[in-house]
């Protein structure tokens, strides 16, 4: 666990890999499907407007652009799972000749639902994958404490999202102030649906969590020097920052410092899959034959399942409410009100995991 530390406060991010068992990744698949199911009437709509507005408008798409509005008998569909989906547009794409990738492409212009905000400590089944000393203890060991805390934001997530593109980074507040606090907060990531000989996955910044760029560096400084602004740093903490693509298999668990920039996809080329593309470039990637031969498969279906844990600290605090006034995390703190439970406490500190219930019960009052 040494090394692991090591990489960790150096990079922001570690991969563990075949963390989890067959056996946890096949029961956290099968529960995400249960909960779909009970959540979604439907996970596609096909409608003329979603047409029109893809690339399906454009001329050599016109046959398979009626045969599909044709479907929806000038109204709309509506598919339940995605392997309903695939088995509706399989023979339409072999009637016109059409390669196998135009499914993902076709996911991505109809799938309509995919968040599943379903707690992963509260729900039993998913709790008996992550609300174990092997899991829990991972966050402590890289935390280097005891004693963890749990803010509400650990979901199945995202089931079969559509790729997107991009670099963010999930804590926002604390990384503006990009100062060189150790990790307060770690998102414990698993792509439960992932091969990691394909594209997919995701791409970090290195360092980005802690270390500063230079030229903000010098930025801090000429503010500080002419408007005293905090200067939080030091300039031992500098560094040139280098991006590195991450592919997990499904049995892999990915960690980061929230802080950190990343995408949410990376491409990985068949020649050279060592080879780190910007994001603006790797979008291509996703639509057409090329340059799509160029790289591996990629991961299809693809859904990520998250647990957010935290150490006790004034930017965590800072976090959570910052996350509190957030619109678009509204409903999802929302559902998670059965969290506020004395049952739920309980089971919490059985491990040594303190609730913080801010952002829940901000959006319930």
């Amino acid at each position: 666990m040494n090394n692991i530390l090591k990489d960790f406060k150096k990079n922001g991010v570690v991969k563990l890999k075949n963390f989890f068992t067959e056996q946890e990744i096949d029961l956290l698949s099968k529960r995400a499907e249960e909960l779909a199911n009970k959540k979604f009437e439907f996970l596609y709509l096909i409608n003329k407007s979603k047409i029109n507005g893809s690339f399906l408008s454009k001329p050599r798409f016109e046959s398979i652009k009626n045969e599909i509005l044709e479907s929806c008998h000038d109204n709309e569909l509506k598919i339940k799972s995605i392997n309903s989906f695939v088995d509706f547009i399989q023979p339409i794409l072999k009637k016109y000749s059409l390669k196998n990738y135009f499914i993902e492409e076709l996911h991505a212009v109809f799938c309509e639902n995919h968040e599943i905000h379903d707690d992963v400590l509260f729900d039993e089944v998913l709790s008996s994958v992550f609300f174990t000393d092997k899991v829990l203890n991972v966050y402590r060991e890289l935390f280097q404490s005891d004693k963890l805390v749990y803010f509400g934001e650990g979901q199945i997530g995202n089931y079969n999202k559509p790729p997107c593109f991009g670099w963010h980074t999930d804590d926002m507040p604390n990384y503006k102030e990009n100062t060189s606090e150790k990790t307060f907060q770690i998102r414990g990531a698993v792509f439960y649906h992932s091969e990691d000989v394909n594209s997919g996955g995701t791409k970090f910044l290195h360092g980005s969590h802690y270390y500063i760029r230079p030229s903000k560096l010098v930025k801090k400084i000429i503010k500080k020097i002419l408007w005293n602004k905090n200067f939080n740093n030091t300039i031992l903490n500098t560094r040139i920052l280098l991006a590195k693509n991450y592919f997990p298999g499904r049995r892999d668990f990915i960690l980061w410092d929230k802080r950190i920039m990343h995408s949410p996809w990376a491409v990985k080329l068949k020649k050279c899959p060592w080879l780190n593309l910007s994001p603006s470039i790797e979008k291509y990637f996703i639509q057409g034959s090329f340059p799509r031969f160029l790289a591996e498969k990629n991961s299809f279906p693809r859904s990520l399942g998250n647990l957010d844990i935290g150490r006790q600290s004034k930017a965590l605090d800072a976090y959570v409410e910052f996350t509190s006034k957030r619109n678009d995390y509204e409903d999802n703190f929302k559902n998670k009100s059965k969290l506020l439970s004395q049952d739920f406490r309980s089971k919490l500190s059985s491990k040594n995991v303190i609730f913080n219930d801010y952002c829940i019960k901000n959006a319930t009052t």
